[in-house]
């Protein structure tokens, strides 16, 4: 993931594992608010956990440079245990479906039927 672009080139290894086995012991095997049991984590979700210097799509696509902000495991916690919304089931064009949980800091989409974890993103704070 480093070598793609995924991956920060900061984050080593061990804190990937780190971070991996944080998921795994802290937030799989628990239920979601609303009920959705958390089975397991994509490869999405940890990319976006350590975040990167370089989004490889959008860099891909039009060669803009976007970086993208790790996300903190507690603020994650937050979100799935004790959202301040959960969206509605969005279902994309292979049927699969997911859920978008927002917290104080991001926001988490689960898949409610799988129970994995697809993806984090750090939510923008508004400037006063």
């Amino acid at each position: 993931d480093v070598e793609s672009g995924w991956i920060s080139l900061n984050a080593s290894f061990e804190n990937y594992l780190n971070l991996y086995k944080r998921v795994q012991t802290e937030i799989v095997g628990r239920k979601a608010d609303g009920g959705t049991e958390i089975t397991g984590q994509r490869i999405h979700f940890m990319q976006r956990v350590l975040g990167t210097a370089v989004d490889p799509e959008e860099y891909r696509k039009d060669h803009r440079i976007i970086s993208r902000s790790g996300v903190e495991i507690d603020d994650i916690k937050a979100a799935l245990f004790t959202p301040e919304r959960i969206d509605p089931p969005v279902v994309r064009k292979d049927g699969r479906r997911s859920v978008r949980y927002i917290g104080p800091n991001c926001a988490v989409t689960l898949n409610p039927d799988t129970g994995d974890l697809i993806q984090t993103n750090p939510r923008k704070k508004v400037k006063k």
